[in-house]
């Protein structure tokens, strides 16, 4: 594995997410996974997102084989 992600030069984005307890537009960014409402406290997330495993042409060459292979063992094509 490598100790840096030859893939992690992607432009982050941002985008508002309503939050589902208090309908605060709170903005999250590409690299994030969740953040803490200022409406309501309450910790939103975004939805699902693709791991780098699926769009990542550097992919294969930082993680584990097993895991690598476990991903086209279920039909995952290997990213371009």
């Amino acid at each position: 594995m490598k100790e840096k992600c030859p893939g992690s030069n992607r432009i982050i984005s941002s985008e508002l997410i309503t939050c589902p307890y208090c309908n605060t537009e709170v903005e999250l960014f590409s690299d994030e996974i969740q953040r803490l409402c200022p409406g309501c406290r309450k910790i939103i997330f975004h939805e699902a997102l693709p791991g780098c495993i699926s769009w990542c042409s550097h992919a294969k060459e930082c993680m584990d084989i097993s895991r690598w292979l476990a991903y086209q063992k279920k039909g995952n094509k290997e990213p371009v």
